[in-house]
């Protein structure tokens, strides 16, 4: 219970016992010791008694009041709700970083029958300062609270670290306060304001105090009103350690009472900075046992003819020491390091590519140096991938369409991967490693001319990509749709029939033609009574009355030994 509380507790019970005392005193004790002369200046003691005690009763009446609008809402959700958001405002204005309240809220506790204790709690990083400055605020603020706990974590024990901050305030409910859904009365600027500006325009000024001064909160910013004129006030900016800032039309403006405070309080944010580095709650820093190391001990890739630097950075390191100081004690041609770890190359022509192990010495005074190993890589510049030409493609609807792309790349120890860009037809796909493509044409395009690309990539430092543009043909297949439909003689000439069935036409072939449909180009041999054989090349293939010529079927082939000579004939005479 905070001091306030408790001397109201205090005053209420003092308050009762004088009251309900007063005829104990005159029947008890005063009437029978006093006798009947006496009896006249005793009533004009009571009298004066009694102005004294109505005194006392009306203060503490006013004391009651005072706490009663000093409380949060009756309500405890809804004091828990605007009690939280006021702290996280306030920790904001202070300068606190990575506020996170309590998920689950703290639970309320009763108070007697008087009210309810109002807990929050926040966890944050801050600087002591901005620690002193929260809690400087936070007790000028004129309200039934107290810090229940305060908990500052640091990293370090030395300077002046970011702490971590684990802070649980708790607020007075009391059940007989006037409801409310805001901690403080609230209002809005009319009109936006900069940060010289000496007067505002408000919408409403109810629940605000009407006699000046009195302190009001501008987003991060403190002021005074000086001055009221209607719906005008005249404000001194960026009181109480805090900065006078520009304000957006409409933002909210909240009442800030201020609560007296000691005089060694008052001094201000100073004093309360001294009073947290000299609690006797200050726990040690724990004994830590440092063991500097190098951060990363490989570098980045360095490419011949490109700038490159690197900066090496310690962990483990022991603040109290002095900052490190790097050296090579032996390097490479043309490596400098400098006093803070920053690295620099200027790689000489002679020295070849590859990998280098470079030691490292990081001094800090007269404490033992400590000794790493890095590693440098140093690679030729990189060069693109280049690609084989390749013809226009023609490709045919339902038939499987194969091309392999190839690549290669100058430089050793390369992988390519590829990929299709551009206007990529539908279905097709690549194989990443191979470059082979493979298409099968669905029947629901258009004949139409093609055209897309192959990208090749490479893994060099930086990877370079390379772009093959190809082109071609999307056709109907005429040599699955044209089908051998009869084999007649015509004359002394037997002939074969063959009907394309896309475009329904027929056409009489006899041995020795050339046969052209699609990519296919072929000779009749000979025409038989139930198909024809026929020839691409030293192939020949059999097609049968009712197959289209996509589905000829190979015959072995002719036999390359030359017939036997015919007998020798006896002429006559001979």
């Amino acid at each position: 219970m905070q001091t306030r509380e408790k001397l109201l507790v205090i005053g209420l019970g003092t308050a009762v016992l004088l009251w309900g005392g007063l005829g104990f005193y005159d029947n008890n004790i005063a009437i029978p010791l006093k006798d009947k002369e006496d009896q006249l200046v005793q009533a004009q003691k009571d009298v004066r008694n009694s102005m004294d005690e109505w005194k006392r009763l009306i203060r503490l009446q006013k004391l009651v009041r005072d706490s009663l609008s000093d409380s949060l809402p009756p309500d405890g959700q809804d004091a828990q709700r605007v009690y939280l958001k006021w702290v996280q405002e306030l920790a904001e204005l202070s300068h606190w970083k990575d506020i996170s309240p309590n998920k689950t809220l703290d639970p309320r506790t009763q108070l007697g029958k008087i009210g309810l204790r109002i807990p929050v709690t926040l966890t944050a990083k801050a600087s002591l300062s901005d620690v002193a400055t929260f809690m400087w605020h936070f007790e000028r603020t004129d309200l039934l609270q107290r810090v229940a706990s305060l908990q500052l974590t640091s990293p370090t024990p030395d300077g002046n670290p970011e702490l971590t901050v684990v802070v649980t305030l708790e607020g007075v409910s009391l059940s007989t306060a006037k409801p409310r859904k805001r901690l403080f009365p609230t209002t809005e600027l009319t009109a936006a304001i900069d940060a010289k500006a000496a007067q505002i325009q408000v919408s409403n000024a109810d629940g605000f105090p009407t006699t000046v001064p009195f302190r009001i909160r501008i987003g991060d910013e403190f002021a005074t009103v000086t001055a009221i004129e209607g719906q005008t006030w005249t404000l001194q900016r960026g009181i109480d350690n805090t900065n006078a800032l520009a304000h957006a039309a409409n933002n909210e403006l909240e009442y800030a009472p201020i609560r007296p405070l000691a005089p060694e309080r008052e001094a201000g944010i100073v004093s309360y900075k001294q009073l947290l580095e000299k609690s006797g709650f200050v726990k040690p820093a724990p004994l830590v046992e440092y063991k500097p190391k190098l951060v990363s001990t490989k570098l980045p890739v360095l490419t011949r003819g490109e700038p490159w630097n690197a900066e090496l950075k310690m962990e483990g390191w022991n603040p109290r020491w002095p900052a490190p100081v790097y050296e090579l004690p032996e390097a490479p041609a043309g490596l400098k390091i400098g006093p803070s770890g920053k690295l620099e190359w200027e790689v000489p022509a002679s020295t070849t590519a590859g990998n280098y192990k470079v030691k490292v010495l990081a001094k800090a005074g007269d404490t033992t140096p400590v000794q790493a190993e890095i590693e440098l890589v140093l690679r030729e510049k990189n060069r693109p991938p280049k690609f084989d030409p390749v013809a226009k493609i023609q490709a045919y609807f339902n038939r499987p369409f194969t091309l392999p792309v190839v690549a290669k790349d100058e430089d050793l120890d390369t992988k390519l991967t590829f990929a299709l860009a551009g206007t990529i037809p539908a279905g097709m796909t690549i194989d990443a490693n191979s470059g082979k493509i493979d298409w099968t044409p669905a029947d629901t395009l258009d004949p139409a001319p093609i055209a897309f690309q192959v990208t090749a990539t490479d893994n060099g430092v930086p990877p370079l990509v390379s772009t093959l543009e190809i082109s071609g043909q999307l056709d109907d297949d005429h040599a699955g749709l044209t089908f051998l439909t009869g084999c007649v003689d015509k004359g002394d000439r037997r002939m074969a029939l063959l009907t394309d069935r896309l475009v329904s036409m027929t056409s009489f072939v006899g041995v020795g033609d050339t046969i052209k449909a699609s990519e296919m180009e072929f000779v009749i041999d000979s025409i038989e009574s139930d198909g024809m054989v026929i020839r691409s090349g030293a192939n020949r293939m059999k097609l049968e009355l009712g197959e289209n010529l996509r589905q000829a079927k190979p015959l072995p082939a002719a036999s390359l030994i030359p017939p036997p000579p015919p007998a020798a004939v006896l002429l006559p005479g001979k």
